[in-house]
């Protein structure tokens, strides 16, 4: 009987970066539930806070 593989131990990344908070909210965004000037209005929330968070 063949033995059974080790699980591969988890490795811990040396250098973790949190995710942008821009991609923290796109990534909880439903498009298919806001309206088209929703979207336009988050587009440009999300615009300014990208350039506020880069300077």
């Amino acid at each position: 009987m063949p033995a059974k593989a080790a699980a591969a131990p988890s490795q811990l990344a040396l250098f973790a970066v949190d995710p942008h908070p821009v991609v923290l909210r796109l990534r909880d965004l439903d498009p298919n539930v806001i309206t088209p000037l929703e979207a336009l209005r988050l587009v440009d929330e999300l615009v300014r806070q990208a350039r506020e968070t880069r300077d």
